[in-house]
């Protein structure tokens, strides 16, 4: 049988026609949802939802440490993520994103299910494949996100015992607490007006 050009454009174009809705399909699954434990400031409930999904892999709370409820993690880096610069909190946004889409995990991990609906084992895997990636994107996508979860699990005194930290010294919770109740330039004010 004879192949022309022509019928070979229109094989391949309707090809990558049905490739493409199929991609389209498995981007537009639904996640499974979870609902937040306080108003939600920068993320939306799928990303909290894909973020809860991976902290819980990441930060199990066993032997001795706390959940990620217990701590009110996701409310603390929602909150984080909110006072962060938007283009940092859009590219966390993103990267949620791709770790649940099933046309990502279909390209890189060979399973189209997304993130939220696989088992404990599946997300560990998937997890895994992130940070072993050769691809160096990939890696450093995975040590922003594990970064922001461990750092933001670490620093709250819930975890202080099971690590053996005492605690920050008494003047630098002092100066957080300025900071927190105050503007930036509320501070640098205050600051001045001290120093005259």
């Amino acid at each position: 049988m004879y192949v022309t050009r022509r019928d070979l454009l229109r094989y391949g174009f309707f090809t990558s026609a049905a490739v493409g809705v199929g991609l389209i399909g498995l981007a537009a699954q639904k996640s499974k949802l979870v609902t937040p434990t306080q108003p939600l400031l920068c993320l939306n409930q799928k990303e909290y939802s894909i973020l809860h999904a991976i902290s819980s892999r990441l930060l199990p709370g066993t032997e001795g440490f706390p959940s990620i409820e217990e701590v009110e993690l996701l409310t603390k880096i929602d909150t984080v993520l909110n006072k962060a610069h938007p283009g940092l909190a859009n590219e966390i946004k993103l990267l949620l994103v791709l770790i649940e889409n099933g046309a990502t995990g279909l390209l890189f991990d060979g399973d189209t299910t997304p993130f939220t609906h696989c088992t404990a084992q599946e997300q560990d895997s998937r997890l895994s494949s992130w940070k072993n990636s050769s691809i160096p994107l990939r890696r450093t996508a995975f040590k922003a996100l594990n970064g922001l979860c461990a750092g933001t699990y670490y620093s709250t005194s819930a975890t202080f015992p099971t690590i053996g930290y005492n605690g920050p010294p008494q003047g630098i919770l002092n100066s957080l607490d300025i900071l927190e109740s105050t503007s930036y330039e509320e501070y640098l004010k205050k600051q001045w007006q001290e120093l005259l």
